[in-house]
Protein backbone atom coordinates (compact mmCIF):
# COMPACT_ATOMS: atom_id res chain seq x y z
CA UNK A 1 0.00 0.00 0.00
CA UNK A 2 1.01 2.99 -0.91
CA UNK A 3 1.17 5.99 1.90
CA UNK A 4 1.00 9.36 2.00
CA UNK A 5 4.60 10.95 2.19
CA UNK A 6 4.79 15.23 2.67
CA UNK A 7 8.49 15.15 1.63
CA UNK A 8 7.29 14.09 -1.84
CA UNK A 9 5.46 17.40 -2.62
CA UNK A 10 8.44 19.76 -0.69
CA UNK A 11 10.71 17.96 -3.49
CA UNK A 12 8.33 18.47 -6.18
CA UNK A 13 7.80 22.16 -4.98
CA UNK A 14 11.40 23.12 -4.69
CA UNK A 15 11.81 20.97 -8.36
CA UNK A 16 9.32 23.74 -10.29
CA UNK A 17 10.63 26.51 -8.40
CA UNK A 18 14.21 25.42 -9.57
CA UNK A 19 12.49 25.09 -13.46
CA UNK A 20 11.23 28.27 -13.18
CA UNK A 21 14.38 30.05 -12.62
CA UNK A 22 16.34 27.80 -15.36
CA UNK A 23 13.52 28.55 -17.70
CA UNK A 24 14.22 32.57 -17.38
CA UNK A 25 17.87 32.23 -17.17
CA UNK A 26 17.35 29.67 -20.54
CA UNK A 27 15.53 32.32 -22.19
CA UNK A 28 16.92 35.34 -21.61
CA UNK A 29 20.25 33.91 -23.07
CA UNK A 30 18.80 32.43 -25.77
CA UNK A 31 17.21 35.90 -26.52
CA UNK A 32 20.66 37.49 -26.49
CA UNK A 33 22.19 35.19 -28.39
CA UNK A 34 19.43 35.77 -31.27
CA UNK A 35 19.38 39.60 -30.68
CA UNK A 36 23.29 39.26 -31.19
CA UNK A 37 23.09 37.34 -34.41
CA UNK A 38 20.27 39.81 -35.80
CA UNK A 39 22.40 42.20 -34.59
CA UNK A 40 25.33 42.11 -36.38
CA UNK A 41 23.79 41.02 -40.02
CA UNK A 42 21.58 44.66 -39.09
CA UNK A 43 24.51 46.28 -37.94
CA UNK A 44 27.08 45.18 -41.08
CA UNK A 45 24.15 46.11 -43.35
CA UNK A 46 23.77 50.02 -42.26
CA UNK A 47 27.53 49.95 -41.52
CA UNK A 48 28.33 49.02 -45.28
CA UNK A 49 25.68 51.22 -46.88
CA UNK A 50 25.75 54.33 -44.21
CA UNK A 51 28.82 54.59 -42.52
CA UNK A 52 32.81 55.53 -43.71
CA UNK A 53 34.86 52.21 -43.86
CA UNK A 54 36.58 53.28 -40.82
CA UNK A 55 33.36 53.51 -38.37
CA UNK A 56 31.96 50.40 -39.72
CA UNK A 57 33.45 48.12 -36.92
CA UNK A 58 32.06 50.82 -34.19
CA UNK A 59 28.55 51.24 -36.26
CA UNK A 60 28.57 47.38 -36.07
CA UNK A 61 29.39 46.45 -32.75
CA UNK A 62 26.87 49.37 -30.99
CA UNK A 63 23.93 47.64 -32.88
CA UNK A 64 24.89 44.50 -32.48
CA UNK A 65 24.89 44.87 -29.06
CA UNK A 66 21.58 47.37 -28.71
CA UNK A 67 19.74 44.25 -30.58
CA UNK A 68 21.04 41.68 -27.96
CA UNK A 69 20.53 43.33 -25.18
CA UNK A 70 16.57 43.79 -26.79
CA UNK A 71 16.60 39.89 -27.48
CA UNK A 72 17.64 39.43 -23.86
CA UNK A 73 15.14 41.65 -22.54
CA UNK A 74 12.36 40.42 -24.35
CA UNK A 75 13.21 36.55 -23.50
CA UNK A 76 13.08 37.61 -19.95
CA UNK A 77 10.03 39.06 -20.48
CA UNK A 78 8.44 36.65 -21.98
CA UNK A 79 9.31 33.43 -19.56
CA UNK A 80 8.51 35.82 -16.58
CA UNK A 81 5.03 34.29 -17.56
CA UNK A 82 5.89 30.78 -17.65
CA UNK A 83 8.33 31.08 -14.23
CA UNK A 84 5.00 32.83 -12.87
CA UNK A 85 2.84 29.53 -13.46
CA UNK A 86 5.73 27.30 -12.62
CA UNK A 87 6.28 29.26 -9.02
CA UNK A 88 2.52 29.34 -9.07
CA UNK A 89 2.04 25.42 -9.11
CA UNK A 90 4.68 24.92 -6.65
CA UNK A 91 2.68 27.54 -3.85
CA UNK A 92 -0.75 25.51 -4.45
CA UNK A 93 1.70 21.98 -3.79
CA UNK A 94 2.39 23.88 -1.00
CA UNK A 95 -0.80 24.25 0.49
CA UNK A 96 -1.95 21.17 -0.27
CA UNK A 97 1.01 19.74 1.64
CA UNK A 98 0.13 22.29 4.48
CA UNK A 99 -3.29 21.67 4.73
CA UNK A 100 -2.96 17.64 4.73
CA UNK A 101 -0.69 18.26 7.97
CA UNK A 102 -2.76 20.48 9.15
CA UNK A 103 -5.89 18.13 9.10
CA UNK A 104 -3.69 15.03 10.02
CA UNK A 105 -3.15 17.06 13.96
CA UNK A 106 -6.38 17.98 14.14
CA UNK A 107 -7.71 14.38 13.40
CA UNK A 108 -5.19 13.34 15.59
CA UNK A 109 -6.87 15.16 18.71
CA UNK A 110 -9.86 14.33 17.93
CA UNK A 111 -8.82 10.64 17.59
CA UNK A 112 -7.29 11.38 20.46
CA UNK A 113 -9.99 12.79 22.48
CA UNK A 114 -12.59 10.60 21.57
CA UNK A 115 -10.17 7.71 23.02
CA UNK A 116 -10.24 9.71 26.43
CA UNK A 117 -13.96 9.83 26.36
CA UNK A 118 -14.46 6.03 25.70
CA UNK A 119 -12.41 5.07 28.67
CA UNK A 120 -13.61 7.48 31.74
CA UNK A 121 -16.37 5.91 32.95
Amino acid sequence: MVRYDPKILQKYAEILYRDARFVVFVTTVIGTLFGAAAGLVIGKGLASSYGAPENQPAITGIITMSIALVGGLIGYLVDQAIAFWYRLRAQLTLCQRQIELNTRVVARARQASQFDQEIQP
